[in-house]
């Protein structure tokens, strides 16, 4: 397999980020790709569908931020387009501090907030709501708290 030498990874590398600086190809690409809510972010979907939070899909690359300071442009899980604000759906396994800290760097450079919702620990629907609710600025009510 060709692509185990550095020399080749880092051709097609810089390959393919010379077409994806190319928003024309980078739609057509997408398009040939379909993305669906994974089951975290099902999980997390139903939650906002439920209290009726006012956040939105778009982690199937229907929208996009940046490109910010890192020079990538950013596809939230889901957002508060009015407000600029956007939750992520982290798994630990995929998601590294060096690479969190970068992507909300990027996410602010283009004056979006963001909460991150990490899968582990799983927090409760109760928590979850009351943690989106304080990040967009609603009261709880008294027996939600």
């Amino acid at each position: 397999n060709p692509m185990k030498k550095a020399e080749v990874r880092n051709k097609v590398g810089q390959a393919q980020k010379r077409l994806f600086a190319d928003p024309k190809y980078r739609t057509q690409w997408l398009a040939t790709r379909r993305r669906h809510p994974n089951k975290f972010e099902e999980l997390i979907l139903k939650w906002i569908e439920t209290a009726n939070l006012p956040f939105r899909f778009v982690g199937d690359w229907t929208f996009w931020i940046g490109p910010g300071p890192s020079g990538k442009h950013r596809n939230p899980d889901f957002i508060h387009q009015s407000e600029k604000k956007a939750i992520l759906a982290h798994g630990r396994f995929w998601h590294k501090d060096e690479q969190i800290e970068e992507e909300l760097k990027d996410y602010q450079a283009c004056g979006w907030n963001c909460l991150i919702v990490f899968d582990q620990p799983l927090p409760t629907e109760m928590e979850f709501t009351k943690q989106v609710k304080l990040f967009i600025g609603l009261k709880s009510h008294p027996l939600n708290q």
